[in-house]
């Protein structure tokens, strides 16, 4: 039996409409897979129904994994397991979340419309949170980074996550190009998750959030520790959501300079260009360095891969994308060798193992950065652009002492990360070294922010359904009920430490 199908938000402006469809078929075994529940029966259900919701999102997740592998191949587990569980409706708030054990999406009714949105009924907002869920399974360390532009770059990758999965529906790629051939003005695709933004300005007209994020924008990346912390409707802040939009339009002008660059401009060869930049963006999200200035280090990764498995074909495509969003990549910067160091070269994983780094190396790692000996040094080892590399991370603890009364002794876990290779046989620099200062610098930043939107559980990790809440009203407030944080600062060995309990699209202040 077909349900009905809506393929991007319900609010997106001259969206293909909702059209009939056979559901999607469940997933093979052996691949990661959703918990949906009990599912009603499949029909065309009334859209303000909760039968068609669940339908509705159960077609959003299928669709969004079946882009995902598509582009990535197959998905073999989530994160903290083989299934995720899906909860379409979890209660009145402005909000959807993942946690690693699940993905969430609330509904809201305007106090001041009367107006209900379900977030869970938006291609966009779904697809969103499961583009978190997506990162996480293939880059589980930046779960708990307290850096400004890893936690933007999860935000934007949901994002773009989101633009991917619209675009892998034909009929939606067919009116795209026939409202805007060359992806030059606004459109449905670009702009994200419109239902609720719409919800926020209701009530909240002068909120941050309280226009749709976008991909085709002008702005211009800075240190996230000179922005403010507030701003109107759509201004660049310090905020993970807010700042992630730079990387966002870096991401759509690179799809649409692939674009352009192609000899056709249909359907089919857009597809190609959204799997070309996805396929690329996935290879440097799994790489990339995790260091304060991620951005760069993805954009950097996304033109050393496209050199090896394309020729360098897309590569000022890449480059110019970045550039007009205020990013210079100089990607031979990455890998260039800076400095020797003492002992052999590391030596490459071999099946399920580690690499293997000499202690001399390794010694003269922590002394270069400024470490005790033993320090801890996580090592992992990849092929970048076609060269093998270890990159050797020290989690250094940035006291947060100053940020809050509640937070005095706590600290917060900043990465520093530095790459090693091989230069005639000896374990070599490449690039440049971390900087503690600046990793203490961008990590309170981050924290602060933090503090300044109530999003800190200070006593306890938070729970997934936390009580009501109401945050005070006022510029880049709004009420909002069960609004769960996203950290919680939990007891370590003896130490109280920040910690990410989940990311959420919750707006707070």
């Amino acid at each position: 039996m077909p349900i009905l199908y809506v393929p991007n938000d319900p609010e997106a402006r001259k969206a293909p409409p909702p059209r009939k469809l056979r559901p999607s078929r469940k997933r093979a075994t052996g691949l990661a897979d959703f918990a949906f529940g009990a599912m009603p029966k499949a029909q065309v259900w009334p859209v303000e129904s909760d039968a068609y919701l669940r339908w509705q999102c159960r077609e959003a997740l299928l669709r969004a994994i079946a882009m995902w592998e598509k582009i990535a191949g197959p998905l073999r587990r989530w994160q903290h397991g083989a299934k995720l569980r899906v909860d379409a409706d979890i209660g009145e708030e402005l909000n959807a979340y993942y946690d690693r054990e699940s993905v969430g999406y609330a509904h809201f009714r305007s106090t001041k419309t009367g107006r209900l949105r379900r977030f869970a009924a938006s291609v966009d907002v779904v697809a969103h949170e499961a583009g978190h869920a997506f990162l996480d399974a293939i880059r589980p360390e930046l779960w708990d980074s307290n850096l400004p532009e890893p936690n933007a770059f999860h935000e934007a990758f949901g994002d773009c996550v989101a633009i991917l999965t619209a675009l892998a529906d034909r009929d939606v790629r067919r009116a795209l190009l026939k409202a805007d051939p060359r992806l030059a003005k606004a459109n449905f695709v670009e702009t994200l998750m419109e239902s609720l933004a719409n919800a926020i300005r209701d009530e909240m007209p002068g909120h941050n959030a309280a226009k749709p994020r976008r991909g085709r924008n002008r702005h211009k990346w800075t240190f996230f520790t000179a922005l403010p912390q507030d701003g109107g409707p759509g201004e660049l802040i310090a905020d993970s959501h807010s700042f992630g939009q730079v990387f966002v339009g870096c991401f759509h002008d690179t799809l649409r300079n692939v674009f352009l660059s192609g000899a056709k401009r249909d359907e089919a060869a857009l597809w190609m260009a959204a799997r070309t930049t996805g396929k690329l963006l996935v290879l440097a999200a799994r790489k990339a360095p995790h260091g304060p200035r991620f951005f760069q280090s993805i954009g950097r990764a996304m033109t050393l891969e496209d050199d090896a498995i394309h020729g360098g074909r897309n590569h000022e495509a890449i480059r110019l994308a970045f550039k007009a969003h205020g990013i210079l990549l100089g990607s031979v910067a990455a890998l260039a060798p800076r400095s020797m160091l003492e002992g052999p070269a590391p030596k490459a994983a071999v099946g399920a193992g580690r690499p293997a780094m000499a202690k001399a190396t390794m010694d003269d790692l922590r002394s270069r950065l400024d470490l005790p000996a033993g320090a801890s040094l996580r090592l992992r080892s990849y092929d970048l652009g076609g060269r093998r590399v270890t990159e050797a991370c020290h989690e250094r603890r940035i006291e947060l002492t100053g940020l809050a009364e509640r937070l005095e002794g706590a600290v917060a876990i900043g990465a520093e990360p530095a790459l090693v290779g091989a230069e005639h046989r000896r374990a070599a620099v490449l690039g440049a070294l971390p900087d503690p200062r600046m990793t203490r610098d961008e990590v309170r930043a981050f924290v602060r922010g933090l503090v300044a939107r109530n999003a800190i559980a200070y006593d306890a990790p938070a729970r997934k359904s936390a009580a009501r809440r109401t945050t005070k009203r006022g510029r880049g407030a709004v009420t909002s009920p069960n609004a769960a944080p996203t950290h919680a600062v939990v007891q370590e060995h003896g130490q109280q430490v920040l910690r990410r309990v989940r990311f959420a699209c919750s707006c707070r202040k």
